[in-house]
């Protein structure tokens, strides 16, 4: 895990280098988040077996059953449920105005944030980490994920399949222990 670890320089770097794309692409469209989204899915379904390995080992043998039903299968559900509802979630939504403000018109326009970090901790590594990752590719955010120390096999796995499936200037994962998280 140390070769992974996030000095502040890295930070740094990370949180430029999402900025920028962020600033260059403007707001995401629906079409790039449900891709996204999709991609997601896809990491997370082909590397089940593996997730399952790696938290087991951290817990020093956690049900399979368990990381399948309360990690894996809440996840891939929330993934879709987030899929069907993303261009829904980005209409703006129309406010009623009081009488003193006639004719006017209010409403509220969802948009990104711009760069999200999560700290997940250790408990339900993988629904915990990429749950609110979820919604904020589905809010259009690019994000950092901060995996707790405390489950060092599944941190490197996580780092390992985030950067095959996304550019680190959409998604990255850093470790290290709280001195990183501190620096995060």
């Amino acid at each position: 895990m140390d070769g992974h670890t996030l000095s502040v320089t890295d930070a740094a770097r990370l949180l430029d280098l999402q900025r920028a794309a962020q600033r260059k692409e403007g707001l995401p469209p629906a079409r790039v988040r449900i891709d996204r989204l999709y991609q997601l899915e896809d990491m997370v379904r082909k590397r089940a077996d593996s997730i399952a390995d790696a938290i087991s080992a951290d817990f020093g043998n956690r049900s399979r059953f368990e990381t399948d039903l309360l990690e894996t299968m809440v996840l891939v559900s929330a993934i879709r449920h987030a899929r069907k509802n993303v261009k829904w979630w980005m209409q703006p939504s129309y406010r009623e105005v009081g009488i003193n403000f006639w004719p006017g018109s209010a409403w509220v326009r969802p948009e990104p944030l711009g760069v999200v970090g999560i700290v997940s901790p250790w408990n339900y590594p993988l629904q915990l980490a990429l749950s609110p990752l979820v919604d904020a590719i589905a809010g259009g955010n690019r994000v950092i994920i901060k995996p707790s120390e405390q489950t060092p096999n599944f941190c490197d796995l996580l780092h390992r399949a985030i950067s095959e499936t996304f550019g680190e200037d959409e998604i990255a994962v850093v470790l290290g222990g709280p001195q990183v998280a501190a620096e995060f």
